[in-house]
């Protein structure tokens, strides 16, 4: 009997390959990446897809503040779970920087600073 999980890993797998093929298509594969997004569900998604055909996101820009003290703890978990996970299989993928949607202007200049 398996164990029900809030993530499919085989549907992650197959986001990975079109994610590829997408970024393969534009020679993308090397380009530094970033998200914005919850570490939850999605954010652990997007990261495993990067990470699955080239390198990890090198940003995690998170529209929660996970030093919040109302913020459930699961969000807090997950993150370091991931980050954990990471550590033990080689791939070091970066911390959550908090971002608010109403301010993204650190977004703006870490994109700046790239193509710098």
């Amino acid at each position: 009997m398996g164990t029900p999980v809030l993530l499919d890993l085989a549907f992650v797998r197959d986001c990975a390959v079109d994610t590829s093929l997408f970024f393969e298509g534009r020679a993308g594969t090397i380009w530094p990446k970033a998200i914005w997004g919850v570490p939850g569900s999605w954010g652990i998604a997007r990261v495993l897809e990067f990470s699955t055909f080239c390198a990890p996101p090198v940003r995690w820009f998170s529209q929660v503040d996970l030093a919040e003290p109302g913020l459930h703890p699961r969000y807090r978990w997950s993150m370091r779970a991931l980050r954990w996970g990471g550590f033990l299989a080689g791939v070091p993928l970066p911390r959550a920087l908090y971002v608010p949607p109403d301010d993204p202007l650190p977004i703006a200049c870490w994109m700046a600073e790239v193509i710098r």
